[in-house]
């Protein structure tokens, strides 16, 4: 389980939303979650 800021298409608000990406039998899903933020806060995460 990875954590990914979104960054093809912001947010009205400038933001990016955090989606989880779930590897099972090599098979990828992503999950959005209703959290999202900007590239200098993620990178200070």
């Amino acid at each position: 389980m990875v954590a990914l800021l979104d960054t093809r298409k912001p947010n009205k608000n400038g933001t990016y939303p955090i989606r989880v990406r779930v590897t099972h039998k090599r098979v990828q899903k992503y999950y959005s979650t209703d959290t999202a933020l900007t590239v200098p806060d993620w990178e200070r995460l």
